[in-house]
């Protein structure tokens, strides 16, 4: 895969996990019926930890394609270090 393409799939991820925990907080507020409110929420949060696992594996995958590109590798090392530059990419 492409560095880009991978960068793009966290960042869908990433929105989806805030859009599910957004979701799940507004459920308690809104729902008339606190069964229906706790079956909903832990559907929802098995849709959360498949959606936090699916963005660790893509982590992983950014850390292997940024390992296999040494001068890759060295640019995002200096750019991390860069307080507030860089916040799109996992620490690695």
């Amino acid at each position: 895969m492409v560095l880009k393409d991978i960068l793009t799939l966290r960042n869908i991820l990433i929105v989806q996990i805030k859009s599910i925990t957004t979701a799940m907080k507004e459920l308690k507020h809104v729902s008339t019926s606190p069964s229906l409110t706790k079956a909903t929420a832990k559907l929802l949060q098995l849709a959360l930890e498949g959606l936090n696992e699916s963005l660790k594996k893509v982590e992983k995958e950014i850390k292997e394609t940024l390992s296999k590109d040494d001068v890759l590798y060295d640019i995002y090392k200096r750019l991390v270090t860069v307080p507030g530059l860089v916040t799109s990419l996992p620490c690695i």
